[in-house]
C-alpha cells in the first residue's frame, strides 16, 4: 500500500512539472520572437554635428623685431555633411539587442598659415614672408559594434522604445589625398601634389549613445539615435591641422 501511494504520488507530481514546464514553454515562445524576427538588416544615415578636424583660427606675435612677425593660422574642417551606409541589428529578447553598422564619410581639411610682418601704421601694409596652404581629404570607414538595452518590452505592441547603446568602434582611412601651395615673399608659389599620409590609418574608438525605434506591422523598423564616439588616436595630425577626436552624430537607421 506504501509503495502504491508512493507511486501515485510521484505519478501526479510528474504530471504536475509536465504541466508546469508546457506552460513555461509556452510562455517562453510567445515572448521569444522567431529568429526570423529577431534580425533585421537595413540602411543607415546621418549627420556629423561635429567635423572630422579640429577648427583653428588664431593671430599671434611670433618675434620681438621691430615690427613683429605675426602668424596667422586658419584650419578649417571640410569634407561631405552625410554618413551612411548598412546597418544590421538583433535582438537576443525582449529588452537587449545588439547592432553594428559600416558608415562611409569623406572628411579633411583646409589649413592656412600665413606669416608677415606686422602692420605699424595705417599707411603701411604687412609684407608678407611666407605663406602656405594645405588641402587634404580621406575616406573614413567607421564599424561600430554597440549592444543595447531598451526601456520597453517587445511584447508590449506598438508605440516607440526608448534604449541606450554603447560599444566599440573601428575606424579606417582610406584614400587619402592632398594639395600643397607655398608663397615665398617674392610671390613665387610652389605646388605639390604629394599626399600627406593619415598620422594613423586605423584608430578604435569608444561609443555611447540613446534613441527611439518605431516598428509597424510590416516588419520596418526605424532608430533615431544620438550617438557620441571618442577616438584613441587622430586619424589627420599636420601642422596644426588635428583630426576631432570628440565625434557626435545624430543617426537614423531603417531595418527590416
Amino acid at each position: 500500500m506504501f509503495q502504491f501511494r508512493f507511486s501515485r504520488g510521484v505519478l501526479w507530481s510528474a504530471l504536475f512539472l509536465t504541466a508546469v514546464t508546457g506552460a513555461n514553454a509556452q510562455t517562453s515562445s510567445a515572448q521569444t520572437p522567431p529568429e526570423s524576427k529577431r534580425l533585421s538588416v537595413g540602411a543607415i544615415v546621418g549627420y556629423p554635428i561635429t567635423g572630422s578636424s579640429q577648427e583653428v583660427s588664431s593671430s599671434v606675435n611670433t618675434s620681438e623685431t621691430t615690427p613683429p612677425t605675426v602668424t596667422d593660422t586658419l584650419v578649417e574642417s571640410k569634407g561631405a555633411p552625410f554618413t551612411g551606409g548598412a546597418a544590421i541589428r538583433y535582438d537576443f529578447s525582449e529588452r537587449f539587442g545588439a547592432g553594428a553598422d559600416i558608415l562611409h564619410r569623406r572628411g579633411g581639411y583646409n589649413s592656412t598659415v600665413i606669416i608677415s610682418e606686422q602692420i605699424t601704421d595705417g599707411n603701411s601694409t604687412a609684407d608678407l614672408l611666407l605663406s602656405t596652404f594645405e588641402e587634404t581629404r580621406a575616406h573614413l570607414l567607421d564599424i561600430p559594434i554597440l549592444g543595447r538595452y531598451y526601456f520597453k518590452d517587445r511584447s508590449q505592441g506598438g508605440g516607440v522604445r526608448p534604449y541606450v547603446t554603447g560599444g566599440l568602434a573601428l575606424r579606417f582611412a582610406t584614400g587619402a589625398s592632398s594639395l600643397s601651395e607655398i608663397a615665398d615673399q617674392d610671390q613665387v608659389t610652389d605646388t605639390d601634389l604629394t599626399t600627406i599620409g593619415p598620422a594613423n590609418d586605423s584608430t578604435l574608438g569608444g561609443v555611447l549613445g540613446f534613441g527611439l525605434r518605431a516598428a509597424d506591422d510590416v516588419g520596418l523598423k526605424v532608430d533615431v539615435e544620438f550617438r557620441y564616439t571618442r577616438w584613441a588616436d587622430p586619424i589627420f595630425q599636420s601642422g596644426p591641422a588635428n583630426s576631432n577626436n570628440n565625434q557626435v552624430d545624430i543617426l537614423v537607421a531603417f531595418t527590416f
